[in-house]
């Protein structure tokens, strides 16, 4: 992302932080609904949901980020997002709206990583904003598609 570059995001709370996903890498935003636990080797994934009739992996963000484990709440929303040929989801405690953010160009206190881009506060009374570009860095397309293949393979054997 180029200084003073203009981004639109879903901007959605995890505890008192204030995170945001690229719009385009957003399909939509459900109420929470149950997260079937399943096996797997990867310490990201917190479940799956099942809408319309699409398995879709959840990630747990929370442990991405370091932050404390909660149980799930009827007040929660799962955001559901492009990952490679499918979709991902992620449970988050609220989600604002989507608006425009930039990185000012007048500020030192920015710091880019492979995960996210910390953005100027939107206004002085809100926290910085930590911006994750790319949901898909979750998992590589290979990951994906052998999780999947487990997973079609484990609801088939579990029915």
């Amino acid at each position: 992302m180029m200084q003073g570059e203009i981004k639109f995001v879903l901007m959605f709370r995890l505890d008192q932080h204030l995170f945001g996903f690229n719009i385009e890498d957003t399909i939509r935003v459900i109420r929470a609904i149950e997260i079937k636990s399943i096996p797997t080797d990867n310490k990201l994934i917190q479940g799956v949901i099942i809408v319309a009739d699409e398995i879709i992996p959840v990630f747990d963000l929370r442990k991405k980020l370091l932050l404390p484990a909660r149980e799930l709440s009827p007040d929660d929303f799962i955001i559901l997002f492009r990952l490679h040929d499918g979709q991902g989801a992620v449970v988050v405690d609220s989600v604002s709206g989507a608006e425009y953010v930039f990185r000012d160009e007048n500020t030192g206190n920015l710091r880019d990583t492979e995960d996210m881009i910390i953005f100027k506060s939107l206004t002085p009374t809100d926290e910085n904003l930590m911006f994750i570009p790319d949901p898909s860095s979750f998992m590589h397309s290979s990951e994906y598609i052998n999780l999947i293949s487990e997973l079609k393979h484990y609801t088939r054997g579990s029915s």
